[in-house]
């Protein structure tokens, strides 16, 4: 009996101890529940082509970013403005970009009218890209970005003529009053009946 009592008398000394080994009495079961704390977790799956974005406004803007939004478009159309391109050469010129990716704003761009696709070789099938009439009017949209861009978030570079090396501004025109106009006097207001459109 006093051995026994000895044995309960050690194994309370050691839990007091900070002893983690349990050990299991003659006769009983001893339960013991392990608590897990998930402090971070990371998921890896594959790239799914995602629905195209919808501002549901009734805004030529909205409207536009809607088709051109998307990360890499606008700077696709940069460097499609020189001319047609392959694949691997906007590849090449779009560091960073991986390939389902151009090719999915390829694609896209393709639906919405933006980049017409010739086929140069057909065995293996090859082809380049160059924009359409509707992809090249974006020329003056990338010309606006770059405008704002030299002047307030990449002052290393400016717009010049190409003829004669001097920078060049974008700026709106009045053909009515056959001026130039502040973009303070501009708005988006709904087209007149019978209005014609401007090229």
């Amino acid at each position: 009996m006093r051995r026994e009592h000895d044995d309960v008398g050690r194994r309370e000394r050691e839990e007091r101890r900070g002893d983690r080994t349990l050990e299991e009495p003659p006769g009983r079961r001893v339960h013991v529940t392990c608590y897990f704390i998930v402090t971070s977790f990371s998921v890896k799956r594959g790239y799914t082509r995602g629905v195209a974005k919808r501002y549901g406004q009734a805004c030529p803007v909205a409207k536009s970013l809607e088709v051109i939004g998307d990360r890499w478009t606008l700077l696709l159309v940069r460097d499609l403005l020189p001319g047609a391109r392959r694949f691997r050469d906007l590849e090449g010129s779009l560091k960073g970009i991986p390939p389902n990716i151009l090719s999915d704003r390829l694609k896209r761009m393709e639906e919405h009218g933006l980049v017409a696709r010739r086929f140069y070789s057909e065995h293996p099938p090859r082809a380049e890209y160059e924009l359409t009439e509707r992809g090249r009017d974006l020329g003056v949209v990338v010309g606006a970005l770059a405008t704002w861009g030299t002047r307030h978030v990449h002052r290393a570079s400016e717009l010049v003529h190409d003829d004669c090396g001097h920078p060049v501004e974008l700026k709106y025109f009045c053909r009515r009053c056959a001026t130039r106009v502040r973009g303070s006097t501009v708005r988006v207001a709904r087209r007149r009946p019978g209005a014609r459109r401007t090229a």
